[in-house]
């Protein structure tokens, strides 16, 4: 018996369609291992003007969760409940879809932590050791419409 050998082949940044061929091939994967996961939602909540996307945050809504991927406001709109209010819409989508809580992360370069401890959210750990001694805070904040929450 012959074992085929494949060529692994570096792209740096990867082609957008080899990324998403991998997005999409594990996610078929997870959908076979665990058919809950093909319930999957992806979701986004925008600050706009004019069609002009000033901030918002984009995740998923899955396994019980709301996992925020990315979330960004523009500076010059910073400090004016931009984001407090948007942490509020997060949680309102998910309380009426039936998440546990709401997961993300957060870089101590950001100075976003005290942000998002001041509107409910602990740390579940730290991951250390980035360079230039950054360190990678994992989130999540209990929505009120559940009874337990595992860390």
């Amino acid at each position: 018996m012959t074992i085929k050998r494949y060529s692994i082949i570096e792209e740096i940044p990867p082609l957008p369609e080899d990324a998403e061929s991998i997005f999409k091939q594990l996610s078929e994967n997870n959908k076979q291992l665990l058919p809950a996961y093909k319930d999957a939602r992806l979701c986004g909540f925008f600050i706009k003007e004019n069609g002009k996307v000033l901030g918002g945050a984009v995740g998923h809504l899955w396994l019980g969760a709301i996992r925020v991927v990315r979330l960004f406001v523009q500076k010059h709109i910073r400090k004016q409940g931009y984001g407090k209010e948007l942490l509020k819409t997060i949680e309102d989508y998910g309380c009426k879809h039936g998440a546990n809580f709401i997961a993300l992360e957060t870089l101590s370069f950001q100075n976003s932590l005290e942000f998002y401890l001041k509107n409910g959210f602990h740390i579940v750990y730290e991951e250390k050791n980035y360079s230039n001694d950054i360190i990678m805070y994992h989130l999540r904040k209990k929505l009120p419409n559940n009874k337990k929450l595992l860390s």
